[in-house]
C-alpha cells in the first residue's frame, strides 16, 4: 500500500535506542524529516506547481479585486515535512492559506472556486505514490544506519 510504512516494535526500538544513547530517537527523527524533505517535498511542491488553475474570466472585476487573492506561490510553500521519532507526514496548507485542502481534495459543487472532488488528491498523494519506493529506501537505510551505531555487533 502505498503512502504508509510499519516499522513493527518501533516503540521498543526507539526505548532500546533511548538506552543506547539519549541522542539517538532524536537523530531517528531528524533521518526521518530529512527524507521526507528531501524527497517528498519537492515532488510534492513541483505538483503543486503544475496544478495552478487558471486565472478566472472575472479576475479583473472590481468586487473580485477587493476580497483576499488566493497567491499559488503561498500554496506552493506550505508544503512541508514533519516528524517524530515514530512518525512522518507531510502537510498541506497554514493559517495564511486556508483554502489548501479545497483544492488538493476538490469540491461536490458547493464551493464553485475549486476543483472537482478527488479521491486520491491531486498534490499530495500523488507525488507519493510516484516516490513511494524511493522514500522506503532512503528510511531502511537510514533506520539502519541509527541502529548499527547503538548496536554494533
Amino acid at each position: 500500500m502505498a503512502g504508509r510504512v510499519v516499522v513493527t516494535g518501533l516503540r521498543e526500538l526507539i526505548r532500546d535506542l533511548r538506552a543506547a544513547d539519549a541522542t539517538l530517537p532524536k537523530e531517528l527523527s531528524r533521518a526521518t524529516k530529512r527524507t521526507i524533505s528531501d524527497i517528498l517535498v519537492p515532488e510534492a511542491r513541483k505538483r503543486a506547481e503544475a496544478n495552478r488553475p487558471a486565472a478566472g474570466p472575472d479576475q479583473g472585476r472590481a468586487w473580485n479585486r477587493q476580497r483576499p487573492q488566493q497567491h499559488w506561490g503561498d500554496l506552493v510553500q506550505t508544503v512541508r515535512g514533519l516528524a517524530t521519532a515514530q512518525r512522518g507526514q507531510i502537510a498541506l496548507g497554514k493559517n495564511r492559506v486556508p483554502w489548501a485542502a479545497g483544492h488538493e481534495w476538490g469540491t461536490t459543487g458547493k464551493f464553485p472556486q475549486f476543483p472537482a472532488r478527488s479521491r486520491t488528491g491531486r498534490i499530495l498523494w500523488p507525488a507519493l505514490e510516484a516516490r513511494h519506493d524511493e522514500i522506503l529506501d532512503a528510511y531502511t537505510d537510514a533506520l539502519a544506519e541509527i541502529t548499527r551505531r547503538a548496536f554494533p555487533e
